[in-house]
């Protein structure tokens, strides 16, 4: 599968050895992990959240395995928020976030089979170098959220 031109910058986050790439354009906000309002919530997977243009907007953690993590590393230096459907919907924690241009012939490999029979996020894998890239979008993150957090839920309503 080839890049369609709309999506050739990507927001890559990087944390514990671990690249997501999303569509630059799902990308609101980027911040210093340093202005989240730390939470306390029944299931302790949302750890914090981050106030967007008034909007409460939860702040998750993950791991290399994509399990939530009820503290944030030390290493998550950045926050990045994602919109769906023009609005402020969640955000993760990073340890570095840069911008990544796929090139047109950028091929995007499926996923393997093993990866598709678990709830994932991921919908597409990229190599690039030794590193392999996660690719994502807003929607398939936010659905593996609500799968993973109850209270994720509550933001939504």
């Amino acid at each position: 599968m080839t890049i369609e031109n709309k999506h050739v910058y990507h927001a890559l986050l990087s944390f514990d050895g671990l690249h997501l790439s999303f569509p630059q354009h799902q990308v609101i906000h980027i911040e210093l992990t340093d202005s989240i309002q730390y939470t306390n919530n029944e299931d302790q997977s949302i750890f914090g959240q981050w106030t967007y243009r008034g909007i409460d907007v939860p702040v998750f953690s993950l791991s290399a395995e994509l399990h939530l993590l009820s503290e944030l590393s030390p290493d998550r230096r950045f926050c990045v928020a994602f919109k769906i459907d023009e609005e402020p919907s969640f955000a993760l924690a990073c340890d570095a976030v840069e911008s990544l241009l796929l090139e047109e012939e950028s091929v995007l490999q499926p996923l393997p089979v093993p990866m598709i029979t678990e709830p994932t996020p991921i919908r597409h894998l990229l190599r690039q170098g030794e590193n392999l890239i996660y690719i994502c979008d807003a929607k398939s993150m936010h659905s593996y959220l609500s799968e993973e957090c109850t209270t994720l839920r509550k933001y939504a309503a």
